[in-house]
């Protein structure tokens, strides 16, 4: 298991955003983004009821 500073639960526009913002905001983070291979930076459907 790698070692990581963050580990953003989620791999659709929300969790790619935070994984980005942190990674401006931060020297050098070690971030690791989980999620199905299949839903990449897919929006979820909650946010469009």
């Amino acid at each position: 298991m790698a070692n990581v500073d963050l580990a953003v639960v989620g791999n659709g526009a929300l969790g790619l955003s935070v994984a980005v913002e942190v990674a401006r905001r931060a020297p050098e983070p070690r971030i690791a983004v989980i999620g199905p291979a299949w839903r990449r930076a897919r929006c979820s459907t909650a946010s469009a009821r």
